[in-house]
């Protein structure tokens, strides 16, 4: 059987310490997104990226204390790398200017170099420079050679069922 729609990806990993409940223990964040893989035509990614920053631009940031809200929460899409840039400035352009921080944009993939005669790969540096701030990895040189050296977050995919 194939798959119909992205998949989701969500980590307890993430802490930031400065989020702290009123007894001054620090809150973990939760991260979750979603990786449209090759699922999405380039306008279903504009249609889905305003969809998410509608949402979240109505949601209410904060609670009651023990309550989770957005303020806890991380967003990130990742899309193909087509469309990467226009996910960005839609982001960046929302009435919403604080959406910048709170959704953040992935890449699918990047080379292990920053420049370079490597005909159709992606520069870990040029994905920086545009503003991506997670790259979905599989292999450890891509981690090690591109993404960190650029000061970007590795997400890696791990527990793949049908492979």
């Amino acid at each position: 059987p194939t798959s119909t729609g992205p998949t989701t990806t969500a980590s307890a990993a993430v802490t930031a310490p400065s989020l702290v409940k009123r007894d001054q223990t620090p809150r973990r964040r939760r991260l979750i997104g979603v990786s449209t893989k090759m699922y999405f035509s380039a306008a279903r990614t504009e249609a889905f990226t305003r969809t998410v920053v509608d949402l979240l631009s109505s949601s209410p940031t904060s609670a009651m204390s023990g309550t989770l809200t957005l303020d806890d929460i991380d967003v990130f899409i990742i899309p193909d790398f087509i469309t990467v840039t226009s996910v960005i400035a839609a982001i960046r352009s929302s009435p919403d200017g604080s959406l910048a921080r709170r959704i953040l944009v992935g890449a699918q993939d990047c080379y292990s170099e920053d420049f370079g005669a490597y005909t159709g790969e992606v520069s870990p540096a040029v994905l920086k420079e545009v503003g991506v701030r997670f790259v979905e990895l599989g292999h450890a040189e891509r981690k090690r050679l591109g993404v960190v050296r650029n000061g970007m977050v590795p997400l890696i995919c791990v527990g793949e069922l049908e492979k």
